[in-house]
């Protein structure tokens, strides 16, 4: 029997962060806020800060990335399975948006903020490492399973290497060992009390993009196809992602025992997080209709706000 106290726990803590969500919406509907700018900002700014001081400050050892490659895996298995189920339903890019939708999550935007205020800054580089795993999966494979064929692979290639994260991580663990955190001067220790605040920056902008990218679904048209898309997708999210994590844990657990028990929690997390805004900027940048994708990343993001609570408090 599900506990109502853990769940109620989990529940409040991530209630605050959808207020903010919809503070981004209302400000997306009314205001006319660019959200391109802000992505932007985040992607080329604050994300690469993030990753080299969560790295730095937690010395998160070299063999984290194995978190990393873990979620990459995972959505690799997810987008191919998707486009061979949408190949037999549909002979258009339904399939390709399947793929992107069905396998990825809003781990950063999403994922990093609920992460850290259900588990605490305690699990800040393992969040980073699987935010890493599906930045290079969006920006690889999963970017040319969706373009099937109409970016060469020499163009996905060369946009997953502009992107800044991987460089602040491969910066922060060559670092690492060089930084003595206990004896730093003042300089340094006013850098690194800046670069602590971009933390908290990342988690509300990410979560005012989520509300901006809501705030620009226009209409919502539940038709058959749109019905069925909505159904393997949110599916694939919530059930296929969590089901696949949970059979690596217990492989893990039974064999190799790479990770502990608290990375397999902060895992399990991640696999729950709802379908992410960049699935439609992908899409757009692909100009492939968004109409279903937007709808998808409102409800899974509805459902999220449910699911993690009562998942997370059956998994403890």
């Amino acid at each position: 029997m599900l506990e109502l106290a853990p769940f109620q726990n989990i529940l409040l803590k991530i209630l605050p962060l959808y207020l903010v969500i919809l503070l981004g919406y209302i400000a997306g509907r009314f205001l006319e806020i660019e959200r391109k700018s802000i992505s932007l900002m985040i992607i080329y700014v604050v994300a690469p800060i993030v990753f080299f001081n969560g790295i730095i400050k937690d010395r998160i050892p070299l063999s984290s990335l194995n978190i990393a490659l873990v979620v990459f895996l995972i959505c690799c298995i997810l987008a191919l399975l998707a486009l061979g189920v949408g190949s037999l339903l549909w002979k258009n890019f339904n399939k390709n948006l399947l793929a992107l939708c069905a396998s990825s999550g809003n781990m950063g935007y999403f994922g990093l903020p609920v992460g850290l205020a259900i588990f605490g800054e305690q699990a800040l580089g393992t969040l980073i490492m699987g935010m890493l795993g599906i930045i290079i999966f969006q920006n690889s494979a999963g970017f040319f399973i969706t373009a099937n064929g109409k970016h060469s692979f020499n163009q996905s290639l060369k946009k997953t290497l502009l992107v800044p994260n991987l460089y602040a991580v491969a910066l922060a663990f060559w670092l690492k060992d060089y930084i003595d955190l206990n004896n730093l001067n003042a300089f340094a220790k006013g850098i690194f009390k800046i670069t602590d605040n971009f933390t908290g920056a990342y988690s509300i902008l990410g979560m005012l993009i989520v509300g901006l990218g809501l705030a620009q679904i226009k209409k919502i048209k539940l038709d058959k196809d749109t019905s069925i898309f909505l159904l393997l997708s949110l599916f694939s999210k919530f059930i296929l992602f969590p089901l696949l994590t949970y059979c690596f844990i217990i492989i893990d657990q039974h064999t190799f025992q790479i990770f502990n028990s608290f990375t397999y929690k902060v895992l399990m997390l991640l696999s729950l997080t709802p379908i992410p805004a960049n699935a439609i900027v992908i899409a757009s940048s692909l100009k492939l209709n968004t109409d279903k994708i937007s709808i998808a990343v409102m409800i899974s993001n509805i459902l999220a706000l449910f699911l993690i609570p009562y998942l997370m408090t059956i998994w403890n």
